[in-house]
């Protein structure tokens, strides 16, 4: 793969499959070797809809950060607010290109030598909750991917990061995730996976290092300016 000046290094996968702690531990190993590097998420819901949302609730009185980290509630009132309204899927196709623009555009821009994003959410997640929220095609969604990836025109490394859908639930105890919602959006991931070129990282019953350790040997051929993959793995 040849690596002109940005890279984005993207983890995707369900909740509790351990995308953020691979990513901030890559983060600190690629700091730690003087790479220019940021870490980036993708929300799943954009900027637009939260502040709808946030708008909405404020005119009836309710507390939104009652239903923060509580993603199955607030997808419910996502989906029940603008699920069925044309303007939705534009709505968010915008806020993902206005995220684009303020939190990655400038960085690989500005500063001169290259730069590496790690990113712990990206274009699959949003494109699996775009059809939950939204419930279009297939097609529809494949075309708005591969859209937004040809608008970012940036080389993405994909690791899908699969975990058994029982054991994430158990890990993300707090946020009150249901058994059949966490294997419906495995079962979504799948469809999205046989559309991508990507690698799978398992972090079934695995320490975060060994996950990352599998992802990197992954990459063993090829270099980041200078820094052969092999060789950062060595650093974990």
């Amino acid at each position: 793969m040849a690596i002109n000046k940005a890279l984005i290094i993207a983890f995707y996968g369900i909740d509790g499959s351990g995308k953020t702690t691979l990513a901030n531990l890559l983060v600190r190993i690629l700091r730690n070797k003087q790479v220019r590097v940021y870490s980036i998420r993708l929300r799943a819901h954009h900027t637009f809809v939260y502040l709808l949302i946030r708008f909405f609730f404020s005119l009836k009185g309710y507390d939104y950060k009652s239903i923060q980290g509580m993603p199955i509630l607030l997808n419910y009132i996502v989906k029940q607010c603008f699920g069925r309204r044309r303007l939705y899927v534009p709505l968010e196709v915008v806020s993902v290109l206005a995220w684009y623009i303020i939190a990655v555009f400038p960085r690989r821009i500005f500063g001169g030598k290259p730069v590496v994003f790690v990113a712990d959410r990206f274009l699959p997640d949003f494109i699996v909750m775009l059809h939950y929220i939204s419930g279009i095609d297939d097609g529809k969604l494949l075309k708005i991917y591969r859209f937004l990836e040809k608008s970012m025109s940036l080389d993405i490394i994909y690791f899908y990061v699969y975990v058994d859908p029982y054991l994430a639930v158990a890990r993300k105890r707090e946020e009150k995730l249901h058994p059949l919602f966490t294997l419906y959006l495995a079962s979504r991931y799948e469809r999205i996976n046989a559309h991508l070129n990507h690698y799978t990282v398992d972090t079934t019953n695995k320490r975060p290092s060994e996950s990352l350790l599998q992802a990197l040997l992954y990459l063993k051929g090829l270099e980041l300016w200078g820094l052969d993959a092999g060789k950062l793995a060595s650093s974990i």
